[in-house]
């Protein structure tokens, strides 16, 4: 399977006006001091993203995801503007042009939002980061919803022992 991604408009409208990585002070500050300058280049963004994601899927990507690697830092005020509204309009994009592709919405840090961003933005699976409560999670979602990640990048670097899974209890099952 081939999957392509974009980083989500929030991260890239962070860089372009920081210039770099990091807390993203002056972006943060644009966001709430001048929310129309801001929504226009999250706009900009989220059309670029439209098309970068449907000539990836035209290339033979077999899902897509939204790369919100920085969606914490957008606050809870600012979650369903800058993180929710923009995949919302990705996702319904690439459903109008290829009804039911597969979608996946990765709001990084934003565990408690799971259920929020999934109803509200359309997509068919959500990636948990490794800090949240993916039980808890799995119990606040539709069930038809997928779940994906949660593992810890440093258990990877580790390898052996640390990747072997202990089989869960029933009760204990997310899906």
């Amino acid at each position: 399977a081939l999957m392509g991604f974009i980083c989500a408009p929030w991260p890239v409208a962070c860089y372009l006006v920081d210039g770099c990585g990091g807390d993203f002070p002056l972006a943060r500050a644009m966001a709430q001091t001048n929310p129309e300058l801001f929504q226009r280049i999250i706009d900009m963004v989220v059309d670029a993203s439209i098309v970068y994601l449907l000539g990836q899927i035209a290339a033979g990507a077999n899902a897509v995801q939204i790369f919100d690697s920085w969606a914490s830092h957008a606050g809870t005020d600012g979650f369903d503007r800058w993180i929710v509204v923009p995949a919302t309009k990705i996702v319904a994009a690439v459903h109008a042009k290829y009804p039911g592709f597969p979608v996946i919405g990765f709001p990084r840090g934003c565990g408690q939002h799971a259920h929020t961003y999934a109803t509200a933005t359309g997509v068919q699976a959500v990636g948990i980061d490794q800090h949240a409560d993916i039980a808890a999670i799995g119990k606040t979602v539709a069930h038809d919803l997928c779940l994906q990640g949660n593992l810890d990048p440093e258990t990877l670097l580790a390898g052996g022992d640390a990747l072997v899974l202990l089989p869960r209890r029933h009760d204990d099952a997310v899906v």
